[in-house]
């Protein structure tokens, strides 16, 4: 029996996790912009499986793995803003041009889309700890770890109430794509890619200021 209170307040975790502002919400803009609906949406999907690796682990209290996650924080988010940094970095390099973003994404570019926001999600193993605090307000599902049917029904309610959030964004951002104009895209592309650097930089020094702050 499906306990829709239970799928409800996944869906809304989903939600409140994936829409702040933040590097996966710009890149799905940027890409629903310039490359269409799709393109959105596949920048979405990788938030989605990042965001069900995280909730898969505070759901079924994957002890060891979230140990392991939020012990070594401190690196895994100092690589991730490094990651973030050489992708905005390089969308300041990359010239757009409106034919080429025209055109349909290829198999190979939507999996590398994927990827890249699945990256750009995973590392903040913080989250870890933030589906743990959303998980015991929706049934203290993380307190009855024996219960595989509430979790894995958590889980998979939190990756849709995530999808819909980027269905919905990308569906937004395709509605003004029409009346985007070449030089726009340029200026889109230039800014979104200087605010995902600058997200990475900012991690990266939260961590350097963590580490070494009291020197």
């Amino acid at each position: 029996m499906i306990e829709w209170q239970l799928v409800f307040s996944g869906m809304l975790i989903g939600v409140a996790v994936s829409a702040p502002i933040g590097p996966v919400n710009i890149m799905c803009i940027q890409r629903s912009l310039k490359q269409g609906f799709g393109a959105g949406l596949f920048a979405g999907v990788g938030a989605v499986l990042g965001d069900g690796t995280f909730a898969a682990i505070a759901a079924f209290s994957l002890t060891s793995v979230s140990g392991f996650l939020i012990g070594n924080s401190h690196w895994i988010e100092a690589g991730g803003g490094l990651f973030l940094m050489g992708l905005g970095l390089r969308s300041l390099m990359v010239d757009p041009d409106r034919k080429s973003s025209l055109a349909a994404l290829s198999i190979k570019e939507n999996t590398t889309l994927v990827g890249t926001t699945y990256i750009m999600t995973v590392t903040n193993p913080a989250m870890v700890l933030g589906f743990i605090a959303f998980f015991g307000s929706a049934g203290g599902l993380v307190s009855f770890p024996e219960d595989y049917w509430q979790a894995s029904l958590l889980v998979a309610a939190v990756m849709t109430g995530g999808l819909l959030w980027w269905v919905f964004l990308a569906g937004i951002m395709h509605r003004f794509r029409s009346n985007i104009g070449a030089n726009a895209i340029v200026i889109i592309n230039r800014v979104s890619g200087c605010l995902i650097a600058l997200f990475g930089l900012g991690v990266v020094l939260s961590v350097l200021i963590a580490e070494y702050g009291q020197w």
